[in-house]
């Protein structure tokens, strides 16, 4: 099954969901296109642009893609892209007369494809990640280890020069998966202070620690940025990026692990520490590849963190240390 196949299933059986176009009056192909992915993907203000790029398509091109007329399935940038955003749908069966449904469900499964009443959404999620999923790896062009950064998000491979997708950029509200690695920090700044810090907003009139958080969001998407570069463009590349991470919890596991007066000095050791780690095995760490720097090293210890490998605050801790 391809990706327009999928969008040509889910729009016909919910055709009367999807509103016309408000300058034609018209539903057309592009109207289809861009409606049935509006559903499947929660889009961030910040990144509307890149959204607008991926969803929004001519009326031509959705023409030709939906009617198969193109040897290739929806743009390989785009797959990667929507992929990071797709969320379970809100259309359900609920929506569709047993008729409709019964035949949405027969045309899934003509495709290989198994979706299920009552669970709707969610099949229809996991079937678009998984042909999304395939679709990116497409551009996938072998080992991390045989490419040449030349900067500006330029990449050499043999003699081709291929373009990265641009780095993230720091949202100005927390994304879900920062939630454990803030949570972690608002723990050690509360253990300080000696009082209750459930939340950012708690830290208003705070300078040191509302500085301080947002200097932590910042590493933390300077990594997160690293493995977004790399990770649909590379067979390797998470291997090898999960690979440094595992570095550099070997490299800082001595100083997590010794008594500290309370969790923000061994936050702040630690934070050191890892800008000091003589590197030995991971790719990603050698010098002049253009990827990793302190930023990127630091944001990694935040990810350890959403792992459940680091904990900032001991039971073993002694303010007289």
């Amino acid at each position: 099954m391809r990706i327009f196949e999928f969008i040509n299933i889910v729009g016909d059986a919910f055709k009367t969901q999807i509103k016309p176009n408000p300058d034609t009056h018209k539903v057309n192909a592009s109207t289809i296109y861009a409606t049935v992915l509006e559903w499947f993907t929660s889009i961030d203000t910040m990144d509307i642009e890149r959204a607008n790029a991926a969803i929004y398509k001519s009326v031509n091109f959705c023409n030709k893609l939906l009617n198969g007329n193109l040897d290739k399935d929806m743009p390989i940038n785009d797959a990667a892209y929507l992929k990071s955003k797709l969320i379970a749908s809100t259309i359900s069966d609920a929506n569709l007369d047993p008729v409709a449904l019964n035949a949405l469900i027969q045309k899934f499964k003509e495709k290989g494809e198994t979706i299920t009443k009552g669970n709707l959404a969610k099949d229809l999620r996991d079937i678009l990640f998984r042909l999304l999923d395939e679709r990116s790896k497409v551009n996938r062009v072998g080992s991390i280890r045989n490419a040449q950064f030349l900067g500006n998000d330029k990449v050499l491979i043999g003699k081709k020069i291929i373009s990265l997708p641009p780095p993230l950029e720091v949202p100005n509200l927390p994304d879900v998966k920062e939630e454990k690695y803030i949570s972690a920090l608002l723990t050690v700044y509360a253990q300080k202070e000696k009082r209750s810090i459930t939340s950012i907003e708690d830290l208003d009139g705070m300078p040191l620690y509302k500085e301080n958080i947002q200097i932590q969001r910042s590493y933390f998407y300077s990594a997160e940025s690293v493995l977004y570069q790399i990770r649909d463009f590379f067979n390797d590349a998470e291997k090898e990026f999960n690979g440094m991470k595992k570095e550099i919890y070997d490299g800082i596991s001595y100083h997590l692990n010794t008594p500290h007066k309370n969790g923000w000095d061994r936050l702040d050791d630690v934070m050191k520490c890892v800008v000091t780690i003589s590197f030995r095995k991971s790719y990603l760490s050698k010098p002049g590849n253009g990827l990793i720097g302190p930023n990127e090293e630091r944001g990694m210890v935040h990810m350890l963190v959403n792992e459940g490998k680091i904990e900032w605050i001991k039971e073993y801790d002694n303010e007289t240390v």
